[in-house]
């Protein structure tokens, strides 16, 4: 009777054996599934609708005519290089990218390493016709651009002394226009959706300031007109300028935010 048994027995521990090795899988599958369900819907649900809304806009794309006499420059205004964790890639592939693509500069915005902006790190100037300028992401919103090579901006230095260091040593900040269109509308706005405008309008003011400066010092003279009141006069002159330009920055941010007018602005109390 052992003998005839025996041959039984085994089959039973196989087959239980079989039932928890299947077991495992279709646990170890479920887990796995489970840890990838991000990634799988952005695969199969979020990236299609992505790409049918982007056939769409192509769809309506319109060719614009060009303005003569002026160039016209693409560029990308935040990127990331090996200097940050979540890129890792070298400025070699970069540039390579750069010409493969026809895009004309980069506006670097590296994480700080270990709460340190170092501007000795990143290249800057022109690169085989393409221009970097050097950039971070640093506390509370400030993103220095174009800081002076050699320089070192640390993320424990307060928001005020930070600001006029990068201002002594030849950097653009729009930390103060990115809080005014943060906070301005009644909505909630966020962050990744006013950097964009906030640098175009900070890089329009400080063209703006330069072009405005060359203007009052070579081709007029208030004072010789007005006296003391020409002063006042090209002050308030800028003011409007840079008014008017903030004015279109705020523009760009309803239009990137896809409000339209006689929207509510306020936000809702339920």
């Amino acid at each position: 009777m052992e003998d005839a048994s025996t041959p039984g027995k085994k089959r039973i521990w196989l087959r239980r054996a079989l039932r928890l090795v299947g077991a495992a899988i279709v646990l170890l599958a479920l887990v796995v599934l489970f840890w990838l369900r991000g990634a799988l819907y952005h695969r199969f649900v979020s990236f299609p609708r992505e790409e049918a809304a982007w056939q769409a806009l192509r769809a309506q794309r319109q060719p614009v005519p060009g303005i003569a006499g002026l160039n016209d420059y693409r560029g990308i205004l935040h990127s990331h290089s090996k200097y940050s964790h979540d890129s890792e890639v070298p400025f070699e592939e970069i540039l390579r990218v750069l010409k493969s693509t026809g895009i004309d500069f980069i506006c670097l915005s590296d994480h700080t390493i270990q709460g340190r902006a170092d501007f000795n790190l990143q290249w800057r100037g022109l690169r085989e016709g393409k221009l970097f300028v050097p950039g971070f992401e640093m506390k509370e919103g400030i993103m220095p651009f174009g800081v002076a090579s050699g320089i070192v901006l640390s993320n424990q230095t307060d928001s005020a002394t930070l600001a006029r260091q990068i201002s002594e040593n030849g950097g653009l900040m729009f930390y103060a226009l990115t809080a005014l269109y943060m906070l301005a509308p009644g909505s909630r706005i966020y962050f990744r959706q006013v950097w964009v405008p906030s640098l175009s309008v900070a890089v329009a003011l400080q063209l703006g300031q330069s072009l405005f400066g060359s203007y009052v010092t070579k081709f007029v003279n208030y004072n010789a007109i007005y006296g003391p009141v020409g002063a006042i006069m090209l002050t308030l002159l800028w003011v409007y300028v840079a008014g008017y330009i903030i004015l279109l920055g705020g523009c760009y941010c309803a239009a990137g935010a896809g409000v339209r007018p006689g929207d509510a602005t306020t936000p809702s109390t339920a």
